[in-house]
């Protein structure tokens, strides 16, 4: 049974928002764009061990997608946890192309192109090993519990070519596409037979793993060491993605291919929370939109069913529940 499903990571979407908002010949374009291209690479290769995991019983099986906990003065992520009652099984997932070389003898992680450019990468089967011993040590310390761990590097696309360069039993063990997934996860069950926790416990576990589970937040622009008066401001349309709509009649329209929309200011408000901040006042709101009029601005911002916090002009309304809205 999947507990936490995937979804889009807000990191992901925080670079999908400053990407359409940034000038064509923006200095900071080229750099946006290609660290947009690495995180949907990266969230595609999650998304595609969701079949073979379909596969498993859901009485069996609780699965829980993308993970991050806190652990002594630190968080370690962990993309897919599968709890059984006789195990538990991470799984490290890996979107790359090309040709993957395990270099046991230095421990690395070299990825080959189609073009014959050469990457290292830090070894996925180290990094995996890292995210188990935390992952042990925060169940001893929330329920004083031991229970079998195992590991898998999974390569999501069926075209990588693997290449174990020393015949490495570990790295034969440890490394699998994704659509043998079911078939090594059976491999696991018959070598833990014996439950260590009953359905009950196993519940618990997995409701207190929900419970501690911290997403990530970055402030954007100070990553790219970018100010606010550099993103692009107001609607944009999502027929040519020009910026500002247009708003006429209680419907934005776009000035270049008269596109018309009704909810364009939900994605625009989206994005502000995305890149600016998560509250925002009626001033800030109709700064943000191009709207002239106060009362406008209250009435589309009170038509989202948003929750606020103080009254009047000091009102702020909460956005987080906006990108919630559009994340899945």
């Amino acid at each position: 049974m999947i507990v936490k499903p995937i979804e889009i990571p807000e990191f992901l979407q925080q670079l999908e928002a400053l990407d359409g908002r940034l000038f064509k010949k923006h200095e900071k374009k080229e750099l946006v764009g290609k660290q947009l291209t690495y995180r949907r690479t990266g969230y595609y290769g999650e998304k595609s061990v969701e079949f073979p995991l379909s596969c498993l019983p859901n009485k069996d099986y609780l699965i829980l997608h993308n993970i991050r906990l806190h652990f002594q003065n630190h968080y370690f992520q962990i993309d897919t946890l599968i709890l059984s009652r006789n195990f538990f099984l991470l799984l490290e997932i890996k979107n790359y192309y090309g040709t993957l070389v395990f270099d046991s003898d230095f421990d690395q992680f070299i990825r080959i192109t189609d073009e014959g450019r050469k990457e290292g990468f830090e070894n996925p089967i180290i990094q995996v090993e890292r995210h188990k011993n935390q992952l042990n040590q925060w169940l001893v310390k929330c329920f004083g519990l031991a229970i079998p761990i195992e590991t898998l590097v999974v390569i999501s696309s069926p075209r990588t070519i693997l290449i174990n360069d020393s015949n490495n039993p570990h790295v034969k063990e440890k490394v699998i596409h994704s659509a043998n997934l079911p078939l090594k996860i059976q491999e696991i069950q018959n070598k833990y037979r014996h439950p260590i926790v009953d359905t009950k416990q196993l519940t618990r576990i997995s409701k207190k793993i929900l419970k501690e589970h911290t997403p990530a937040w970055r402030n954007i622009l100070q990553m790219f060491n970018l100010k606010e008066n550099e993103i692009l401001t107001g609607t944009r349309c999502d027929s040519c993605f020009h910026i500002p709509m247009i708003r006429k009649n209680g419907k934005w329209s776009c000035p270049i291919c008269y596109h018309i929309s009704k909810d364009s200011h939900l994605f625009a408000l989206k994005d502000y929370a995305l890149l600016i901040r998560k509250t925002i006042t009626n001033k800030e709101a109709r700064n943000f939109l191009h709207l002239s009029s106060d009362t406008t601005t209250k009435r589309l911002l009170q038509s989202m069913d948003l929750p606020y916090i103080g009254e009047n002009k000091g009102r702020k309304y909460l956005l987080d529940s906006l990108v919630k809205r559009f994340e899945k």
